[in-house]
């Protein structure tokens, strides 16, 4: 059963999507208005406009979807679509993989006595670099 904060998200996802739509709208009917003749500088005024509404529903679609906790299931999932590519970091050089890690805001650290690697993520890092969030 979804939960009312679920269905307040969801709705909220809807919005912004149907926000960046209704900008991709205007956005063309601003084009065609300008390759009828309209005055380019008004045309660029009300793209800037609308470009701004765009961006800010954007940046709302991304925070909600960022703030979606990834289940034990769909991370298997994305792990299982790396295939090879976990092989080639398996395989990579330490300070490949250093930068690799770096980049993407991922921190090892081995403690050897519990045989234990504990990984931290710095999801701002990740952010930062485009690496998460950036689907629709």
């Amino acid at each position: 059963m979804a939960t009312t904060a679920k269905i307040a998200k969801d709705r909220k996802l809807e919005i912004a999507r149907r926000a960046i739509a209704e900008c991709d709208r205007r956005l063309a009917k601003y084009r065609a208005a300008l390759e009828a003749g309209t005055d380019p500088q008004v045309v660029a005024q009300w793209i800037k406009e609308v470009t701004t509404e765009k961006e800010a529903a954007e940046h709302q679609l991304r925070t909600l979807k960022l703030s979606q906790p990834i289940t034990a299931h769909a991370l298997r999932e994305l792990i299982e679509s790396l295939g090879d590519m976990l092989k080639l970091l398996h395989h990579a050089e330490p300070a490949e993989k250093a930068a690799l890690y770096a980049n993407f805001g991922i921190k090892l650290t081995h403690k050897a006595p519990e045989k234990l690697v504990l990984v931290e993520a710095d999801l701002a890092a990740c952010r930062a670099n485009g690496r998460v969030g950036e689907g629709t």
